[in-house]
């Protein structure tokens, strides 16, 4: 029996070594994509688009940055009561937290996707917006602020993907965004869409 459990420790911590080799090696390989898309992506922009384009871009993403604290750390807390429950889902308040999580952050997202869209031309007149491109920049805030409130609802797979220790599938899936991102931008900014293809 001892021979029995001490294999099973050996198994276990050579899965979680793999794993973490795994997950470290491939949260690494996403940054590297993060760093590359940055690197390419801005340099692109400012070829494609004149200068005060560019800035109205970085001015708006600014702004549903700002927009987007209405999160106040519920991603994290999901995850942290994910990983205390996962153990046990048969007690019912995994699923729970699944549900709750999911709703709050839907429900986050929904004041996300209204408060860009109704406070969009207030946000062109407070930040001093030039009338020529204010209305560029209120429908922009808008659709920045629908795939945000998307983003939002659904965080919650990747906070289970955390509980369950497999970073490694979100940080594929970044690198996999990264790459489609900057593809679609390239060809929008070459068929002329300019700041739209934002």
């Amino acid at each position: 029996t001892r021979k029995n459990h001490d294999k099973i420790v050996d198994v276990l911590t050579m899965s979680r070594s793999h794993r973490f080799l795994h997950t470290l090696v491939s949260s690494y390989a996403a940054m590297a994509a993060g760093m590359v898309y940055g690197l390419v992506s801005i340099p692109l922009a400012l070829h494609f688009l004149p200068k005060y384009e560019f800035g109205l871009w970085a001015v708006m993403t600014q702004v549903v940055g700002y927009i987007a604290l209405v999160e106040l750390g519920m991603t994290s807390s999901v995850a942290r009561h994910l990983i205390e429950y996962k153990d046990h889902p048969q007690a019912g308040i995994y699923g729970s937290v699944i549900q709750t999580g999911t709703l709050v952050l839907g429900v986050q997202g929904v004041i996300i996707c209204l408060v860009g869209f109704a406070l969009s031309p207030l946000f062109a007149r407070l930040l001093a917006i030039p009338a020529d491109l204010e209305r560029p920049f209120i429908v922009l805030l808008r659709w920045q602020s629908g795939i945000m409130a998307i983003d939002f609802v659904m965080r919650i797979f990747n906070q289970i993907l955390y509980a369950h220790q497999r970073n490694d599938l979100s940080s594929y899936g970044d690198i996999l965004g990264f790459g489609v991102n900057l593809l679609v931008l390239w060809v929008a900014f070459d068929r002329g869409f300019g700041l739209y293809s934002i």
